[in-house]
């Protein structure tokens, strides 16, 4: 008899999280789905996640199974052709619309199953928040407008299944059991040796929206007031930051991400904006955290959407100043 296999091109992958989300997929697929005998993956990497991890680690995330297989398609390979009849164009964040055309093109206009997965809080935002994130980034009009206005109208019509870590039912949000059963296999052995208080980090610096300086200070004000009340100050910092902001801190920092280090999710407080680590964080591992609000940047906050707001608002608490730190740490 011949075997039946499921053909799975996943997309957009920048970030391990992003292999995490995509990997609870392929894992409910495969123990639920009895009508298919496996499933052939064709991962299309992106530049930057070749840039900073290996086939090994990019494979260690993926379910080890064997009715798995994956491969990881070479630049200038046409991965499109002779794909089975069955497919899927698993994407992050948004439909891969490049690997739909070619798909589209080889399969004679059958559509394949267009699977859009989580890439952090993005994914709940609209085009008027995604513009502000590019806008963030150093992207200029009108390139900014016209590619979250393509985002947003291609995640519109386009997917057929949102693979998502939250779902909001009846005006309540609720954390898929499935991603989240994804995210802590992945949760590493490491132990704190003393109370300890992590603060995740933003690019600031590099987005241009804090001085230097700035950020020196807001960092020591932070590291004196967790000290003060008996606890070590650790650094998580964020991807796209300078290590050499981080010279004199203590630095709590591995190739994965900050989801997956039980240092953090263990720690007595989880200091950090309204960001996707700290959501994660809170919400996969039940852990303390503390929202605050960057000196002099609380205009950034109004450019989030109102779903991202009401995500944000039902998982973490509300945003506080810098200064009741203290106050907030005095409590135990």
């Amino acid at each position: 008899m011949m075997r039946r296999y499921v053909d799975v091109v996943l997309t957009g992958v920048q970030s391990l999280t992003h292999l995490v989300y995509a990997s609870s997929y392929l894992r409910h697929r495969l123990n639920t789905d009895d009508a298919i005998d496996g499933i052939r993956l064709f991962v299309a990497p992106t530049p930057e996640l070749l840039a900073k991890f290996s086939e090994a680690e990019v494979r260690g995330l993926l379910p080890a199974d064997e009715r798995l297989t994956t491969i990881i398609v070479q630049p200038g390979t046409p991965w499109w052709r002779g794909l089975s009849v069955d497919c899927v164009l698993l994407s992050i964040g948004a439909p891969g619309t490049r690997a739909l055309t070619r798909l589209l093109r080889a399969r004679r206009g059958r559509k394949p199953l267009v699977v859009v997965v989580d890439e952090g809080i993005g994914s709940y935002g609209n085009w008027r928040s995604r513009r502000a994130a590019y806008r963030r980034k150093g992207g200029r009009e009108p390139e900014v407008s016209l590619r979250a206005a393509a985002v947003a109208g291609a995640n519109a019509v386009v997917p057929d299944v949102r693979w998502s870590l939250y779902r909001r039912t009846g005006g309540r949000w609720f954390v898929d059991p499935v991603v989240a059963a994804e995210f802590r296999l992945h949760l590493d052995d490491q132990q704190l040796e003393r109370p300890s208080v992590v603060y995740l980090t933003q690019p600031w610096v590099k987005l241009g929206v804090m001085t230097v300086p700035e950020h020196a200070r807001h960092l020591a004000h932070l590291r004196a007031e967790c000290e003060r009340q008996g606890f070590a100050f650790g650094v998580r910092p964020h991807p796209l930051d300078d290590p050499d902001l981080y010279r004199d801190q203590w630095v709590m920092m591995k190739r994965s991400a900050a989801e997956f280090d039980r240092r953090i999710a263990q720690a007595s407080l989880v200091i950090g904006g309204s960001s996707t680590a700290l959501l994660n964080i809170r919400a996969l591992h039940g852990s303390r955290v503390m929202r605050i609000g960057t000196p002099g940047l609380a205009g950034l906050d109004r450019t989030l959407s109102a779903r991202q707001r009401s995500l944000l608002d039902a998982v973490l608490p509300p945003a506080v100043d810098v200064d009741q730190v203290r106050s907030m740490l005095a409590k135990g």
